[in-house]
């Protein structure tokens, strides 16, 4: 009789095949919940570390409170060319190319130039020169090539073994007519900044092709700071394949925007504009 009441007893306290099942179903879809609400909680974080990262890169190179940024230590400085200006101008001591092409990166003293230790030294009795770093490297770029791991990749070098090539995911863009890759953003080995992706920062210049009439200081007024974003993927327009006509153009400027409003091709890039809102003008 005990062995009775005991049986019924366990039977009352068991779960069945098909509870257990049943819970088991239960238990995954709560962990698979969690998970997603994890990876959420995971991409918004570090699409706010990206946008913080970008204002600090932002003021490295206009000032701050803190500091008069790179502009203002470098921008007076004969041969000075902002159009040529990346992330790696705010980390190491810049190689800075001049207007018409010339090349101050070897020490040669040019005519109307001033010598390439005035842009890698700071000369307290001028207050003009090179002061950085601008800003701390706080995280390197990720980079299965050892020799360049933590620095601006090149073309080829992939961030992880299964990732496509940094020149396939647009960090190194074309142009029309062209099928050399173009060093707009950086060139391999270059002290890098890394976005919370691995992917470096980049600095669109959009080049004089994108203005009907264009000054170097007009270009840098459209220049913008750039993360990949999620999908690693740099998709904000700044060169193009395509002829150029007035909305193109415009396009090219303003990293994509419409009139409308919208924007065409940044994907999941995080944009911030150094010189100006980021928003459509009609009359620039």
């Amino acid at each position: 009789m005990h062995d009775n009441l005991r049986h019924q007893e366990a039977k009352r306290h068991g779960f069945t095949l098909t509870e257990l099942i049943l819970v088991i179903f239960i238990l995954g879809s709560i962990s698979g919940i969690a998970t997603m609400r994890l990876g959420d909680v995971m991409d918004r974080t570090r699409i706010r570390a990206a946008a913080v990262d970008l204002t600090v890169l932002r003021e490295g190179f206009t000032g701050s409170s803190a500091s008069l940024g790179y502009l203002a230590d470098i921008s007076t400085l004969p041969g000075f060319s902002p159009a040529y200006l990346r992330v790696h101008n705010l980390l190491n001591p810049t190689n800075v190319i001049g207007r018409g092409g010339v090349i101050l990166d070897d020490g040669i003293r040019r005519t109307g130039y001033v010598s390439y230790s005035c842009f890698t030294n700071w000369n307290p009795e001028t207050a003009r020169g090179w002061r950085g770093p601008y800003v701390r490297l706080t995280a390197g770029v990720q980079n299965t090539e050892p020799s360049r791991a933590g620095l601006f990749p090149a073309p080829a070098d992939r961030r992880t073994a299964g990732d496509t090539t940094f020149g396939e995911r647009g960090f190194f863009p074309r142009i029309q007519g062209y099928s050399t890759l173009l060093n707009a953003y950086g060139y391999a080995g270059e002290q890098a900044l890394a976005d919370p992706w691995g992917n470096p920062y980049v600095l669109q210049i959009p080049p004089s092709e994108a203005f009907e009439s264009s000054t170097e200081e007009r270009r840098f007024h459209y220049a913008r700071l750039v993360s990949a974003g999620p999908d690693g993927v740099l998709q904000t327009p700044c060169f193009t394949y395509a002829s150029l006509n007035a909305d193109s153009r415009r396009m090219l400027r303003l990293a994509g925007r419409l009139a409308t409003g919208s924007v065409e091709s940044r994907g999941d890039d995080i944009v911030l504009f150094l010189d100006r809102p980021d928003s459509y003008e009609r009359d620039e």
